[in-house]
């Protein structure tokens, strides 16, 4: 058991909260993905939000004005990967999360399989116009 230094106190890493992360991945289209991350913001909950590729700048003024609401911009050759690796990260520092999935067929059914096989712990969504 690993033992993690506090100011003030020691605390196992078992005893952890498990805090809940909203990610929100958008490989193909943004509309869903940016309703569901402002709703969430108007509840006062932090999401993260993986955009494939750099859109223009007036469109990134537009989607990155709310508080709460980080979007990460991923270049399209690595986007698959990041995502893959960020998912992971948290669920290695004990995270659940809740995964709104606008995407390729193909990319929700991997993240659909790897649920399955690997991953109990993440609730897994299609986001649809």
């Amino acid at each position: 058991m690993s033992v993690v230094f506090l100011p003030g106190l020691l605390r196992s890493r078992k005893d952890w909260p498990m805090s809940k992360r909203y990610i929100l991945v958008c490989e193909t289209g943004w509309r869903m993905t940016r309703e569901l991350s402002i709703s969430l913001s108007s509840e006062s909950m932090s999401s993260v939000v993986l955009i494939k590729g750099a859109p223009d700048k007036h469109v990134r003024r537009m989607i990155t004005c709310y508080k709460k609401v980080r979007n990460v911009f991923i270049p399209p050759r690595l986007f698959s990967s990041y995502v893959y690796v960020y998912v992971f990260l948290n669920l290695i520092l004990r995270r659940k999360i809740f995964l709104a999935i606008e995407s390729k067929d193909r990319t929700f059914f991997r993240f659909e399989n790897l649920k399955k096989m690997l991953f109990p712990g993440i609730e897994l969504t299609r986001a649809r116009a």
